[in-house]
């Protein structure tokens, strides 16, 4: 049964009196959705609002792709999932991955990664921030090879086919854009000891490989660290 406005209103009313992971659920003759969003910790409330908010509008969007679907017997279906792989006093790592079928062969997976400060922004009431917060430059260029050779090493067997080279050298550009979809690896002393970098399928190989994920060590970029970067990951 598909959630009315007043029904999803209250449904996230009551995830916000919860610690934990809240699941929205609708379902319509043509598609079934879930959305099962991260509660950010309490200490986080602007965080938390966002979360929350962006689980609504896309239920919201799901009901308005299902209702597209002129096959109800190949209903589509729609499943977002938040993690919060790294969690600190000050930041909160968002993981959020969408799997949905809307036709064809097979189903497909977006994948998102984003990291909040709760010292940025506006009056210091938190913002997301990307990896140049956390290293300069020249950590690009190191993390952008590093990342290239695992990836050759990991997914592609030790060399990257030519059919594959530029989605790859377009993936691992020493940018802020190209490289923002990472989240920081946990480590016993609540720093983190390095980079998780989170690629669709199709991304920088083919659909039989996944979603690669590839964790680059702090070793590889601690001579590059802002002062936020030296904080968060030790020297």
């Amino acid at each position: 049964m598909a959630l009315r406005p007043l029904s999803l209103a209250l449904a996230l009313m009551a995830a916000a009196a919860t610690a934990g992971p809240m699941t929205l659920r609708s379902d319509g003759p043509g598609y079934a959705a879930t959305v099962a969003f991260a509660a950010a910790p309490a200490a986080h409330p602007a965080l938390d609002a966002i979360l929350r908010a962006e689980a609504q509008a896309a239920l919201a969007e799901f009901k308005e792709w299902g209702g597209a679907n002129d096959d109800p017997a190949r209903p589509y279906s729609f499943a977002l999932t938040d993690a919060t792989p790294f969690v600190s006093a000050r930041y909160v790592s968002v993981l959020r991955t969408v799997d949905f079928y809307t036709g064809g062969a097979h189903g497909n997976r977006g994948v998102q990664a984003r990291t909040w400060d709760a010292e940025a922004g506006e009056s210091q009431a938190g913002a997301f921030v990307g990896i140049d917060a956390f290293v300069t430059p020249p950590g690009l260029e190191a993390l952008s090879q590093a990342l290239r050779a695992a990836i050759a090493a990991q997914v592609h067997g030790g060399e990257i086919g030519a059919f594959w080279r530029d989605a790859v050298a377009d993936a691992t550009a020493p940018t802020p854009e190209a490289l923002g979809n990472f989240t920081p690896e946990p480590g016993p002393d609540g720093r983190a000891t390095g980079l998780a970098f989170h690629y669709a399928p199709y991304a920088v190989a083919s659909y039989a490989d996944g979603a690669p994920v590839i964790v680059i060590d702090r070793a590889a970029f601690a001579a590059h660290l802002t002062p936020q970067g030296a904080a968060l990951f030790g020297r």
